[in-house]
């Protein structure tokens, strides 16, 4: 009997130990990585988000710029063309009127030499005639001839044809830029920004917890903010062999589990939305968005919580969580040896940024 005590006993030690090696190991090959430089990295993933906005704006701002100088020009141009056009008109009207007064003056002279003739005879006609009582009568009217009457047209102010000027109280230079149109209403395509976003799952184990992450995020979803209610859609990819416990070994055996090697990718499509609040002036949404979920292979009806709003940059942040089951997409639980082993249950949280399709015509 002491033989079978002493043997159990030795028995329980090298169980212990070995489970103590077992977790050194597993500590020993933790690959904690300095926070700063996760810091440094997103900080230049956001400067280079905006470098990338300020490009669009700058090329947007350069072809603004240029078409409304060339509309400026046009519209002078047309201005100039109507004015000409006006300047000939009247120039025609005026030599017609020096026309018409240059006859009026030579029927005025002929006229005054028929007068003055008329003058001449006068005394040698009086001679010839015997001068006799006349009875008194009414005086009698001589009507002159009328001068001709001539019709002189009023000058016309010459009228200018409509040109392609800036609307009344808009300046020719007057546009948006792409950056400025990404308003909270409307329904627009949201491009995730990889560089800025991340997914992840939270675990518990035997040993200790850990976070599993990943940065190689893609895909896009079409939604008025607004309005989500309405309808949203597109799809949001996660490349399987690009999540990270920061441990070689627990990595290799979850990649082994998720069948990377056949199933590379973990893909939600989203297909509703219900709103739980949503405030249009502080551009914030809530609510719990519906789809389809598939992880390594199956796929799975899921609802998640998520809030959304539009940063100082006008990107769109998503955040949210829900628990999953690995067994739901049949994933085997890990475990080693029976002496460290995973929950069954993870939580999965996502933490995106999106960017709206600069220049996308809105319905």
């Amino acid at each position: 009997m002491k033989h079978w005590i002493r043997a159990g006993v030795v028995l329980a030690l090298l169980a212990w130990s070995a489970a103590g090696g077992l977790a050194w190991y597993e500590l020993r090959r933790e690959r904690p990585e300095d926070p700063r430089i996760e810091e440094a990295r997103r900080e230049a993933a956001m400067l280079r988000d905006r470098l990338e906005v300020v490009s669009a704006d700058t090329v947007a701002l350069a072809g603004a710029t240029e078409r409304g100088f060339e509309g400026l020009a046009a519209a002078l141009e047309a201005r100039a063309a109507a004015d000409g056009a006006g300047v000939r008109d009247l120039a025609s009207r005026l030599a017609s009127l020096e026309g018409e007064l240059a006859r009026l003056s030579r029927a005025e002279a002929e006229r005054a030499e028929r007068l003055a003739a008329a003058l001449r005879d006068l005394p040698a006609v009086a001679a010839e005639v015997v001068l006799e009582p006349v009875p008194v009568e009414e005086p009698v009217e001589v009507a002159l001839a009328p001068e001709p009457e001539v019709a002189v047209e009023p000058a016309v102010q010459p009228t200018a044809e409509p040109t392609a000027e800036p609307a009344a109280g808009r300046s020719f230079l007057a546009f948006k830029l792409p950056s400025q149109e990404q308003g909270f209403e409307g329904r627009r395509t949201y491009e995730v920004l990889a560089d800025l976003s991340r997914v992840g799952f939270d675990a518990k184990s035997t040993l200790h917890d850990f976070t599993g992450t990943s940065s190689r995020v893609r895909g896009s979803v079409q939604v008025d903010l607004a309005r989500p209610a309405d309808g949203i859609s597109g799809s949001i990819e996660i490349d399987a062999s690009s999540l990270s416990t920061s441990n070689e070994a627990r990595d290799e055996a979850m990649f082994e589990h998720l069948g990377v090697e056949h199933h590379p990718r973990i893909v939600f499509t989203p297909t509703g939305f219900s709103v739980g609040a949503l405030d249009a002036a502080e551009r914030t949404v809530e609510g719990s968005v519906r789809g389809r979920l598939s992880v390594h292979g199956v796929e799975r009806e899921i609802e998640m919580q998520v809030r959304g709003h539009l940063d100082e940059a006008r990107r769109l942040v998503i955040e949210g969580e829900m628990p999953l089951a690995l067994p739901d997409y049949e994933v085997e639980v890990p475990s080693k040896l029976g002496l460290i082993s995973m929950e069954k249950d993870v939580r999965v949280w996502i933490h995106l940024r999106a960017r709206a399709k600069l220049g996308e015509s809105q319905p």
